[in-house]
């Protein structure tokens, strides 16, 4: 799942951006504390290899407009746990939603596929994808006879496709409904 994610605001219900959390250990006991008493952060006692560790939780987003931006660090801790992709912690079902619609901005538990932005349903079943990039791809992928994932840059996330979705009698279906989605959003 990426970091970021286009979801329904549970406010307005219009379109607004999920940012996961992301955690890492603390390296210096005597730096709980500043994880503990700052706006960007929060701590957690976590399970490791060899036993209970504290660890901080980093909310992007939640109080600087750029999720992208870490803030400063005491000086033990290295930035590098921080940056997306490279984190030792696990991904957690909690983040931050951001509207830019009705300026909603806090900590979302994460209930996926229900808050995702992009969803469609079709006999039953629902199809989503994760942002807006992902949907086009998928629209893409549901109107091919082919199904080569080779020149698709989301291919992993096609290869998850249930063949309900792509079958030839639901082509013209799911198509419609992708193209509908997307030009309302």
């Amino acid at each position: 799942m990426p970091s970021s994610l286009d979801v329904t605001c549970p406010r307005c219900g219009g379109h607004a951006r999920y940012e996961h959390a992301e955690i890492a250990l603390i390296n210096r006991k005597k730096n709980i504390d500043f994880f503990r008493h700052s706006r960007d952060f929060s701590t957690a006692r976590v399970e490791t290899h060899g036993g209970k560790a504290n660890a901080a939780i980093l909310w992007h987003g939640l109080h600087r407009k750029d999720p992208l931006t870490v803030p400063p660090l005491p000086r033990e801790e290295r930035l590098d746990d921080w940056i997306r992709n490279r984190n030792i912690g696990p991904k957690l079902d909690a983040g931050v939603i951001a509207c830019p619609a009705c300026g909603l901005r806090r900590k979302h538990l994460l209930d996926w596929p229900h808050d995702a932005l992009f969803q469609i349903e079709h006999r039953g079943k629902l199809l989503w994808a994760f942002t807006r990039d992902h949907a086009l791809e998928l629209l893409d992928y549901v109107r091919s006879e082919s199904r080569s994932r080779g020149q698709y840059r989301h291919k992993v996330f096609l290869m998850k496709v249930p063949t309900h979705f792509l079958t030839a009698k639901a082509r013209d279906d799911v198509s419609k409904k992708l193209e509908a989605l997307l030009k309302s959003q």
